[in-house]
């Protein structure tokens, strides 16, 4: 039987947040990308292996590296 709803990983982000995910994560990895353009946000959902916590560290830390 399925599930009427499931629970998902998904990123929320803007554009260059989108390009950053896309250069660290194997093209396979991310399942679908959606576009809220009204908010300027980027909604990308991974496969489940893929550690959100982990990404999101790594492309904080290096976007703050550049800020300083």
């Amino acid at each position: 039987m399925n599930d009427f709803i499931k629970v998902i990983k998904v990123f929320e982000t803007d554009m260059e947040g989108y390009l950053a995910i896309t250069s660290l994560l194997p093209e396979d990895a991310i399942l679908w990308v959606r576009n809220i353009e009204s908010q300027g946000k980027m909604i990308v959902a991974v496969k489940d292996h893929i550690d959100l916590q982990y990404i999101a560290d790594q492309i904080n830390r290096l976007h703050n590296s550049f800020k300083h």
